[in-house]
């Protein structure tokens, strides 16, 4: 299973470009990985990697695609 946290999509017309850059700010201050912030083609990879040849012994695992948010956020472990 994939575990996604947090996805900026990159074409909301609904969203301005400050919303945006507040959303990624807030984001970026409470993920361990600093930098790019996860996009759709990032959650796809690790889908197509879970559907390859080389993930073939992965059983049983959720593989969690956040930047690292819910191991450096301990309130994520209220909803365990």
């Amino acid at each position: 299973a994939l575990v996604v946290n947090y996805l900026k999509q990159g074409n909301s017309s609904a969203v301005s470009e400050e919303d945006k850059a507040a959303v990624e700010a807030i984001s970026n201050s409470v993920a361990n990985l600093q930098g790019p912030t996860l996009k759709v083609e990032d959650v796809a990879e690790a889908g197509l990697y879970l559907a390859s040849d080389e993930a073939k012994y992965v059983s049983g695992h959720n593989l969690v695609v956040d930047g690292g948010i819910t191991v450096v956020n301990h309130s994520w472990r209220l909803y365990r």
